[in-house]
């Protein structure tokens, strides 16, 4: 659900991009949701295949 404001059709472009409206996602936050993730490097396919399985502990 987008909430815009419905000044933002006077707004010029750039500050359309900044405030004209807020995304939430089904948790009904109060500013845009921010999802941090990370990818990690193996040194090979098969440590990451033991890392995914379980047989290291390691960030997968």
């Amino acid at each position: 659900m987008s909430n815009f404001d419905p000044r933002a059709a006077d707004w010029a472009k750039d500050t359309q991009a900044v405030r004209g409206g807020l995304d939430r996602s089904n948790f009904q936050e109060t500013s845009e949701a921010i999802f941090l993730n990370s990818g990690f490097v193996y040194e090979s396919a098969e440590s990451a295949e033991a890392a995914f399985t379980g047989e290291v502990d390691r960030f997968v």
